[in-house]
């Protein structure tokens, strides 16, 4: 066995983002400010060039922040403005926002409790941009007030002014909102209705053909709006990310960046015209280099028992199985550098003579953290085994440790790499304590990776200690 080499806390999830699936409905805001976020691709502002609408719609994976603008003239009277709202929108978490900031904005006054529909209580920190700003607008949240019970009402210091705004629903056409829109000095105004629908979804998919050590990666983003709201030609950008899991956080969301890495966001170029059914966009730029390697894959858990929440699985024989030996064949794709993609399935196809054969389908991962790799076959000479060496449960303190170790054998002529991928599945909260080798790397929230050179006729051996706190 090797020495003992202590690494970095290799943490679970506690410290990403939290999982978020959304609450919020949908947010009515007049004129927010578009600007720029350091280190996500925006295309440049979308201006109004005389047409009376212009649709942004962010796209993650479990549901499609949309920002629908109307653009309006208003006089010196007072304007009725009337709108209907997709039926997936529930209406009672909708947001007014009186227009677009001055070049100048006065001082805000100090942030205070955002309250929402579940009567909690949050103040948001707003020092730091939200990334959704280039995308969607400047909008205020941390002053917002609820209006009438059920509309928020957020003033910016525009001169634009919502009176009497009101929600109706029934007769088949959606909710409806009815407002008078005011404005200080006449002119041309945009009003911005924002809004989430779990009713439209996405994919990637893409084919990789090799040949010999490289490769040409061709892909698509597939976008499936059955039922959801027809939006016609949008600006459209494709976040690899889950939303907000209540309205208090999608409201912070808005405010302030997520905890931890963003995520990959993806501004498909030109417009999309999102309309009903399944659309298909190029998702690589027409083709992207691939270099491909041979590898070998012992996965002898997989993803079976990979449990949620922060309080472990306790029961000591959980997981605990008898492993196949199995070790498979595999490449590994290094994709070459370019505009982020966002994770997908992947067919891996090479030509036989005048046709391509497909030699197996794996999972694209484009985080930077974790390999992509696609099983191909079994290795005949190579064998692995995984054995559980200490297991302990200390309730007082919430602390549960347990330490595995994996052999693998090579019973062949020539040394091969090896990625060895073990999965701490009891929970979430967990971190990495000892490991016998530097050569690990967290691919995912409940994956772990070590690599290793395994000599020909001979073996390797792989220990380490995962501990769950709670």
């Amino acid at each position: 066995m090797n020495p003992r080499t202590l690494v970095a806390p290799l943490d679970g999830p506690a410290s990403r983002r939290s999982a978020r699936k959304s609450l919020l409905a949908a947010t009515i805001v007049l004129g927010g400010a578009c600007g720029g976020a350091t280190g996500v691709p925006i295309a440049a502002p979308t201006e109004n060039t005389g047409g009376d609408r212009e649709v942004t719609a962010v796209l993650y994976r479990d549901g499609v922040l949309v920002r629908d603008r109307r653009w309006v003239t208003i006089g010196a009277d007072a304007i009725a403005f009337d709108v209907t709202l997709p039926d997936s929108v529930p209406p009672d978490d909708i947001l007014v926002s009186a227009g677009e900031p001055p070049a100048a904005a006065p001082v805000a006054p100090p942030p205070r409790a955002v309250p929402n529909k579940h009567g909690l209580k949050v103040t948001p920190p707003v020092a730091a941009p939200s990334p959704l700003r280039p995308l969607i607008g400047a909008i205020d949240v941390v002053h917002a007030e609820r209006a009438d019970g059920s509309v928020w009402l957020a003033p910016t210091g525009s001169g634009l002014s919502v009176q009497s705004p009101t929600l109706a629903i029934g007769g088949g056409a959606g909710p409806h909102l009815t407002a008078r829109i005011s404005a200080a000095k006449p002119g041309r105004y945009p009003i911005d209705l924002v809004y989430v629908t779990d009713a439209m979804a996405w994919h990637a998919s893409y084919t990789l053909v090799a040949d010999g050590a490289t490769g040409a990666l061709h892909g698509s983003i597939a976008i499936d709006n059955r039922g959801g709201p027809i939006l016609g030609a949008s600006r459209v950008a494709i976040v690899d990310d889950a939303l907000v899991d209540d309205v208090r956080d999608a409201l912070l969301a808005i405010a302030q960046p997520p905890v931890g890495e963003p995520a990959p966001t993806i501004v498909l170029p030109g417009s999309v015209d999102l309309g009903a059914g399944e659309l298909a966009i190029d998702a690589v730029g027409g083709a992207r280099a691939v270099g491909i390697r041979q590898v070998l894959v012992y996965d002898p858990v997989s993803a079976r028992f990979d449990a949620a929440g922060r309080t472990p699985m306790q029961d000591e024989s959980y997981g605990v199985i008898a492993p196949s030996p199995a070790v498979s064949e595999a490449v590994e794709l290094a994709v070459a550098p370019g505009a982020p993609l966002p994770a997908g399935s992947v067919r891996l196809v090479e030509r036989d003579g005048g046709q391509l054969r497909l030699r197996g389908t794996g999972t694209l991962r484009t985080d930077g953290a974790g390999a992509t790799t696609i099983s191909v076959g079994r290795a005949s000479d190579v064998v692995g085994t995984r054995r559980r060496v200490d297991f302990s449960v200390d309730v007082l303190r919430k602390r549960l440790v347990e330490e595995f170790q994996i052999t693998i054998a090579n019973r062949g002529a020539r040394a091969v790499p090896v990625v060895v991928r073990e999965h701490p599945y009891r929970g979430y909260q967990w971190h990495l304590a000892y490991a016998s080798t530097e050569a690990v790397t967290k691919e995912a929230p409940q994956l772990l990776a070590f690599r290793a050179q395994v000599p020909a006729g001979g073996e390797v051996k792989i220990d380490y200690v995962v501990v769950y706190t709670w």
